[in-house]
């Protein structure tokens, strides 16, 4: 979810695609920024991503895959297939999120997310 007035959120499915109305903002999912005049594509600092096709239009730039892990193989996807569990802040190198819930001393929902960088290897 993405702010995008005060006290207002905008719901995107996995690979980006916006839920409901559109924000006026230019960031959009994954704090990316979306050409939503021209190409309807996310710039993504080091190459851009089609939250419609769920994936980047370019290979990634860094050529890193770990021939253990074949969910490094594909240059074009987008968090190596795990949309939910990942994230990818600048298009070239995603990194695992974890995120918990829990009631803070005035009954209220508090949600703490931490992220850590995934080493590949060549």
């Amino acid at each position: 979810m993405v702010p995008q007035e005060p006290g207002s959120l905008t719901s995107y499915y996995p690979y980006g695609e916006q839920k409901g109305a559109s924000n006026l903002l230019p960031e959009k999912f994954a704090t990316y920024l979306r050409d939503s005049i021209y190409t309807n594509l996310d710039y993504a600092q080091n190459r851009y991503y089609s939250s419609t096709l769920g994936r980047f239009t370019t290979p990634d730039p860094s050529g890193i895959a770990n021939l253990a892990n074949p969910s490094t193989w594909n240059r074009y996807a987008y968090t190596g297939g795990d949309p939910i569990n990942r994230i990818d802040p600048n298009g070239s190198d995603w990194v695992e999120v974890g995120c918990a819930q829990y009631l803070n001393g005035e009954g209220k929902i508090i949600a703490v997310c931490a992220y850590a960088w995934v080493e590949v290897v060549r």
